[in-house]
């Protein structure tokens, strides 16, 4: 594999995982908070409340989690272009 495929390999599957991530975070993430949300209106204790996406917010979240990615595969990408061929085999298994 060349140092470019190994760059898009990993690229992409760290695009993959942040594409979980934000699937988790937006579906079960947004029904638990909407659930806590309507429990705490019940109870009543804080007084009338009413649900908000915070867009703002995951839109921060999604940023944060590109440039993290963003980080891991330069830093991979450097890393396994100092190893040799059979390091790179042994790491594999």
């Amino acid at each position: 594999m060349s140092g470019r495929q190994l760059a898009r390999m990993l690229s992409l599957e760290c695009l993959y995982y942040v594409g979980i991530t934000l699937l988790a975070t937006l579906t079960i993430g947004t029904a638990c908070s909407l659930a806590v949300c309507r429990v705490f209106d019940q109870i009543g204790m804080f007084g009338k409340l009413t649900y908000h996406f915070p867009v703002l917010q995951m839109l921060l979240f999604a940023a944060a989690l590109l440039f993290v990615q963003a980080i891991f595969t330069v830093c991979a990408v450097r890393y396994t272009r100092k190893l040799s061929l059979v390091e790179q085999i042994r790491a594999l298994e």
